[in-house]
């Protein structure tokens, strides 16, 4: 990263210097010329040097004071200037208050240092790498500045870093000289922290930078001081305009930037229109949502929803993005800004490129999707240009005259030339960088912000230190925000009974649906037609979607010119051919698919359907509501991918088009008044061999709710099409039809191996709970799983099903437990029974890990050998039922007594209460209890006297073992009155007992003879 001179302490006073701040020319003169030199290297040897560092700690202290004044001087400088002038004064304020800070506090430890001849022979021969390193802090580090993604309050600690470094370098420099008077560096660096809080507050005053950070994400900052901030910002921004306008240049792209924001946020002809539905334009709907922040690093998982949940949520969008456009960190790095497709990050971009004013702020915002993929940063930000402003402006004669303004860079849909494309972009951030470098050099800076979906960002390098920014889901406050502002725009409409109103609380029923801003609109339109059915709590949500898809593809085949008496069958049509491409995306395993692997499988499943199959998937999916299309422009064509706004679009259209082809199956097989036949599975099979539906649960959940509404006699016929095809499917014919319908390789294993799992997964989703018995070749179909599903869909399946040992029946159920061992799931779910005990025992001796199973015995056994094997147990035993066999018993009874004579401290006070009833209760059926084993647990778990009353009974302690252990503890610790009272009656049960174990214990411990005998 390169070196912002703004942020260095030399840099800085060279920038004040320049812009005739009063003071710095006597300091430069005082430091010997050090800081109008142009670099540190032209000092001229360690005399120089020397001059350049002892000036802050002479004695006579002229540096520091003249520094204190330069400090009092910022504002009025910084109030009379504007543009890129404005922001390196800022930036150097900030760096000079905090070196002033610092030695304002060194100069009260010290009170300046008098340096003898000895003294200055001493620095100039000996000393030069301490000058060295104090020499490279002071003037050459970077000092920690504030930025969009770390306030004031996150930077102070970095400024507390810096300064306590400052302290260490500067007291190793000065430390042994004649005229030193040492200090605590530490109390020097927390009263410099002081002394620089002190002067950023004073400079917040006046300076709108400095209180921007300080507010920013802060708890104590109200949406009113927010809002004020921003309006302090706009009018500061405005008064800069009228001073100086911006370039004819610079208003050209402004200009084509302000249109974008008067655009409706969705083009009448893509739905709605007939209804009489006003568009808002983006401007009027865009509601800026919540976010999260964080700079990257090696342990930043940004591509991960579930890293996210750990950082916290911010209100502030619009501030923290002013902050970071204000901030030195904008042009070194890009901005990289994330969410979910539809949580509003495109029309962020137009908002922030018309609101940022064209006299400070030259913006050019470039979609991704409609510039070349391969072509550098560059190339794409003038073909960014040419699309906005028809070729009328160029980036080099942009920055030119642009020069006293910010140029930001709004590159949109980094996801969509990652996904669309089949070009390495894997360093496309790091070209930023570069691009970044290379136009500061040229004293042209540029700040870049990049916008993608959060699920593909791990596909590109990030540099380090980059700054990250997530949007979160709409929250109720928004969504109302959100719908009023959708009201306000369409209220004659809806008075007059044209448009139906979506109000928060019927919007909020639907809440997957209601938390993003493209998929809220959606929903509005579905509501705005008075003819759709209303969203009523009681209605499920395959009902729902159903009703959605259904009045889109009507108002879809009503734009398409179908006549009324074609509509039903056309929508139809049209949402069969989107199963089809919730299918492609499937059995394919990722979240979206290629417009040509899309006519691909349409070709294959229902003819040749145009001259490219490329076109085939175009024509289904273009400006189809529920799509998100990701494009590219590679050479002289463009690459499209496509994927649904939201996972459960496709996951519910992949379940309706199972369902439909099995009612199809059913009506051709059983429905006909000639009789019934055999059903015909090809195109089933095509459909369902390449993925376990198992990996994506909510698919069955669908396809249940789906089966729940049919007629009972469509029911009776799913269920006879899925028993034929189960008991045939190894010996079937092979399919002649679709055979062009591959979107896996073939595989014919892996085919038959997820086509059986499917059947099976339906079988059971359809069928009553508890109703379907263990067929005969069900070891050899689970083997066939094992052997044919990959890794993720063989794990899914042991995840999805459970065998009921006593009932003989497997009933699809998540186990209980996780997933710790595949070999020990395939064991219990084909009824391999020992081999399942022995995995389950081998892996609560050596992972800790106690494996559940319904066989209490089994449970049991895993759960001892784990704890007896002194490794951390995750799992609670259960209680002893008066059914279990006598045999069973004993083997438990064994190991639970070895596991109370060897817990300790490690062991939960919890786990050896339960094994200690658990000991009693199958004592009542064995015989005496383990006195041993008992008054062990009891000496070493005093508390289990007062939990369980029967342990206090003196009885249970017979023996010399126990009743030696037990004296031995009442010897050597305080006791509570319930361990007290049990020893007290303890010589009573058994005198021989007792008459042993003192001798035992004289023997091994003489010198508590009187304890002993005082005791008993």
């Amino acid at each position: 990263m390169r070196r912002e001179p703004s942020l260095t302490f030399h840099g800085a006073l060279r920038i004040l210097g320049h812009a005739g701040t009063p003071g710095v020319d006597k300091l430069n003169d005082i430091l010997g010329g050090a800081i109008l030199a142009a670099g540190l290297a032209t000092l001229g040897g360690p005399a120089a040097a020397l001059g350049a560092l002892w000036g802050w700690v002479d004695q006579k202290n002229e540096a520091t004071g003249l520094l204190r004044k330069v400090v009092t001087r910022l504002s009025p400088g910084i109030g009379a200037t504007s543009g890129m002038e404005r922001r390196h004064l800022v930036a150097a304020a900030h760096t000079t208050i905090v070196a002033a800070a610092f030695f304002e506090a060194l100069e009260e430890a010290t009170g300046g240092t008098a340096l003898t001849s000895e003294d200055r022979q001493t620095l100039l021969t000996g000393r030069e790498q301490a000058q060295g390193h104090l020499l490279e802090a002071l003037y050459r580090s970077e000092v920690p500045a504030p930025s969009g993604c770390r306030g004031f309050e996150e930077n102070l600690r970095a400024v507390h870093l810096w300064q306590s470094e400052l302290a260490r370098r500067a007291y190793t420099f000065l430390d042994g000289l004649a005229g030193f008077h040492a200090f605590d560096t530490y109390a020097v660096a927390a009263r410099a922290r002081e002394r620089y809080t002190t002067h950023y507050v004073d400079l917040s005053a006046t300076v709108t930078e400095f209180r921007v950070w300080s507010e920013l994400r802060e708890h104590a900052a109200t949406r009113a001081t927010i809002d004020a901030l921003l309006q302090e910002l706009t009018a500061l921004q405005e008064l800069t305009a009228t001073t100086r306008p911006a370039s004819d240049l610079g208003l050209s792209v402004h200009r084509a930037n302000t249109a974008r924001v008067h655009e409706p946020v969705v083009l009448p002809t893509a739905s709605g229109d007939s209804l009489g539905i006003t568009f808002p334009t983006v401007t009027e709907l865009f509601v800026p949502p919540a976010y999260r922040v964080t700079t990257h690093n090696p342990q930043a998982r940004v591509g991960d929803e579930h890293w996210w949940d750990e950082t916290p949520t911010a209100e502030d969008l619009n501030l923290m993005l002013f902050a970071h456009m204000l901030s030195t960190e904008a042009t070194r790095l890009p901005l990289l800004l994330l969410g979910h497709p539809g949580t509003g990050k495109s029309m962020l971009t137009k908002i922030l490129a018309a609101q940022l004013p064209p006299a400070e702020y030259t913006v050019v915002r470039v979609p991704l999707r409609a510039v070349s993929a391969q072509a550098p940063i560059l190339d794409q930000i003038q073909e960014g240009l040419d699309l906005a402003t028809h070729k009328r402006v160029d980036w080099s004669d942009l920055a030119d005259r642009t020069a006293g303004t910010l140029r930001v860079v709004l590159l949109d849909g980094l996801d969509e030339l990652l996904q669309a494309s089949a070009i390495d972009r894997t360093a496309y951030l790091r070209e930023i960088a570069q691009f970044q470098q290379i136009e500061a050099a040229q004293d042209r800076p540029v700040a870049v912000m990049v916008t993608s979906r959060t699920v593909v960002v791990d596909r590109v390098e990030i540099p380090p230190q980059t700054p990250v920014i997530k949007l979160d889901d709409f929250d109720e406050r928004r969504t109302t925000d959100w719908l009023s502002r959708w009201r306000d725009c369409n209220l004659s409409a809806i008075r007059a009974g044209q448009v139906r109103e979506l109000t928060p609380e019927v919007a909020l029923r639907q809440p997957h649906l209601a938390r993003q801003p493209l998929l809220l609109l959606m929903l509005a339109l579905y509501a705005a037609d008075p003819a759709t059915p209303e969203l009523s709590e009681e209605v499920s949500t395959a009902t729902l979607y159903e009703n959605l898809f259904h009045t889109y593809a009507l108002r879809e085949a009503d734009k398409q010119g179908a006549t009324p008496a074609e509509l039903s069958t056309a929508a139809e049509k049209t949402i069969k051919r989107l199963g089809i491409a919730a299918l492609a995306m499937f059995n394919r395993g990722r979240q979206h698919v290629t417009e040509l692997e899309l006519g691909a499988d349409l070709e294959a499943l229902h003819g040749p359907e145009a001259s490219r199959p490329d076109e085939a998937g175009q024509r289904l999916l273009a400006e189809f509501f529920f799509i998100h299309t990701a494009e590219a422009l590679e050479v002289r064509r463009s690459v499209r991918t496509y994927e649904f706004l939201h996972a459960t679009f496709g996951e519910y259209l992949v379940a309706r088009s199972i369902v439909e082809e099995l009612r199809d199956i059913a009506d051709r097989a059983y429905g006909s008044h000639r009789g019934s036949r055999d059903p015909e599975d090809d195109r089933l099979l095509a459909l369902l061999s390449h993925q376990p539906i198992a990996t994506s649960k909510p698919v069955l959940r669908f396809a249940d709710e789906l089966f729940a509404v049919l007629d009972p006699r469509e029911q009776d016929g799913i269920n006879a099409v899925l028993g034929f095809c189960l008991q045939r499917f190894r010996a079937r014919p092979a399919a002649t039809r679709f055979p062009g319908y591959r979107p896996t390789p073939l595989d014919h294993l892996q085919e038959l191996a997820a086509y059986s799992a499917n059947l099976v997964l339906l079988t059971l989703a359809f069928r009553p709970p508890g109703t379907w018995l263990i067929p005969d070749d069900w070891e050899r179909t689970v083997s066939l799983w094992n052997a044919g599903l990959d890794v993720g869909g063989w794990q899914a399946m042991l995840a999805s099903l459970r065998r009921d040992h006593v009932r003989g029946l497997i009933i699809f159920d998540e186990p209980p437990g996780a997933l710790v061992s595949s070999h020990l799931a395939h064991a219990e779910l084909a009824g391999h029974t020992r081999t399942a005990e022995r995995l389950g025992v081998g892996i609560g001796a050596l992972e800790g890990f106690a494996s559940p199973s319904d066989d209490w015995v089994v449970a049991m056994r895993n759960w001892m050998v784990a704890a007896a094997a002194g490794r951390p147990v995750t799992w609670m035993p259960r209680t002893l039922q008066k059914t279990t066999p006598l045999a069973h018993v004993e083997e438990v009874f064994k190991l639970a007594v070895r596991v109370l004579r060897h817990a300790d401290a490690a062991t939960a006070v919890e786990d050896v209460s339960d094994l200690a009833r658990l000991v009693l209760t199958a004592s009542g059926r064995l015989g005496d209890p383990p006195a041993w084993a008992l008054a062990i647990a009891v000496c070493r778990f005093p508390a289990l006297l007062e939990t369980i009353p029967d342990l206090a009974d003196p009885d249970v302690y017979r023996g010399v073992a126990a009743m030696g252990a037990m004296m031995r503890a009442a010897a050597h610790d305080e006791q509570s009155d319930e361990w007290n009272t049990l020893l007290s009656h303890l010589p009573e049960v058994d005198t021989f007992s007792r008459t042993g174990a003192i001798l035992d214990l004289i023997h091994d411990e003489p010198g508590q003879v009187t304890v002993f005998a005082g005791r008993w």
